[in-house]
């Protein structure tokens, strides 16, 4: 997979995560890059016990809203390697998995953007 500007006038915030198996721990990373592929800033943290690599990838998604937040984005394209997050999210439905209040708690949280995608 190849890397694409955002739309003019969006950021991209990709955001990963990463799943010990064997210690059941996580953490994430996200970077963030306006529409003419310029840095504008990233974070990475550690999450500690996760349930496993899709609870860490919908983290990082979390860190990803925040970062957005606080670059004071509007516009932005959630990119992750996660199909699984994103149908979870896309999903209208509640969410009543182990993650289920990550799911809710980042479908919230993308809303309060002006635009977004999730892809």
């Amino acid at each position: 997979m190849h890397w694409r500007l955002p739309e003019s006038g969006w950021i991209k915030l990709n955001s990963d995560g990463g799943f010990a198996a064997d210690e059941q721990m996580g953490s994430g990373g996200v970077i963030a890059r306006n529409d003419r592929g310029e840095f504008m800033g990233a974070s990475r943290i550690f999450f500690g016990e996760v349930l496993s690599a899709t609870h860490a990838e919908a983290l990082a998604c979390l860190e990803a809203t925040q970062v957005g937040a606080r670059l004071a984005a509007t516009r932005v394209v959630f990119e992750t390697d996660s199909a699984e997050v994103v149908s979870l999210v896309m999903n209208k439905s509640f969410d009543r998995s182990e993650i289920g209040p990550v799911i809710q708690e980042l479908k919230r949280r993308i809303q309060s953007f002006q635009d977004f995608k999730l892809i």
